[in-house]
């Protein structure tokens, strides 16, 4: 972990126990991690949703990112094609895949999507609730 000026590295997990009756284990996170899972430093994912997006690669990848953004801002299609690692080689051929797996999400989680003419993918969705928490502090109200 970096913070461009300085690199931590050590264990996530500072030290654990397992109750035998139970079965039950019992973990404490290192502290110098612990900042890393604080309520505005992570996002917690539906898992209904992502178990139905099995075999589903760019839709998973895409459930995975825009579920990190309280309110999505507008982003290239090309910006897309690169972040997500998708190795087709023609524009046009990304697109389509990118539009059927926007469609998927789109059943699955009611986000709405478009592509506008200049090639830029808008996603309109509900916050979660930590994530209209989090854009209710910082005065941004809702999406």
């Amino acid at each position: 972990m970096s913070d461009g000026t300085s690199t931590y590295f050590g264990p996530l997990i500072h030290h654990g126990k397992r109750n035998e009756n139970t079965g039950l284990y019992g973990i404490e996170i290192n502290p110098a991690m612990a900042i890393l899972f604080n309520d505005t430093s992570w996002t917690q994912l539906e898992f209904d949703q992502r178990m139905a997006l099995k075999r589903q690669p760019l839709a998973q990848w895409l459930h995975g990112f825009y579920s990190t953004h309280a309110q999505p801002y507008p982003i290239k299609v090309s910006t897309l094609h690169e972040l997500c690692g998708s190795e087709a080689k023609r524009m046009s051929d990304f697109r389509k895949e990118l539009k059927k797996a926007l469609g998927v999400l789109h059943e699955l989680s009611g986000w709405e999507w478009q592509i506008d003419d200049k090639d830029l993918v808008h996603i309109k969705k509900t916050p979660s609730a930590s994530q209209q928490r989090h854009l209710t502090k910082k005065g941004k109200g809702t999406a």
